[in-house]
């Protein structure tokens, strides 16, 4: 989750706006946790590749990197059976990929329990 997390960071610090300062959020309903950047945001055409190993957007390739970073991501997510959101410009002002975990929701009276 760490590596998960950083790797995020790492992308939202890199192709934000300023590159200094980005937005987390985390939500228990559903269990989710979000990284937002202001910065140009995802074209429709590289969004549907972002997280494909070794892919990188012609329009950034001056900013380093090998293009595993959301590869990483997406195979983290799917090995705790969550899901990945992106949101881009222009209904969102900048990116935000949101990693919504399974659990429990607000209503269904599920409480996680420890293994005896």
């Amino acid at each position: 989750m760490a590596e998960l997390l950083a790797n995020l960071i790492d992308n939202a610090l890199r192709y934000g706006a300023t590159g200094k300062e980005v937005t987390l959020r985390i939500t228990n309903n559903p269990p989710s946790v979000s990284v937002e950047d202001a910065g140009a945001g995802i074209s429709q055409d590289d969004s549907m590749r972002i997280f494909d190993a070794f892919y990188r957007s012609p329009q950034t390739q001056q900013a380093g990197g090998s293009g595993l970073g959301l590869a990483i991501v997406r195979e983290i997510a799917l090995v705790h059976g969550a899901w990945l959101n992106l949101s881009s410009r222009p209904d969102f002002n900048g990116t935000r990929i949101s990693v919504v975990f399974p659990g429990p929701r607000i209503g269904t009276h599920l409480k996680r329990q420890r293994a005896s």
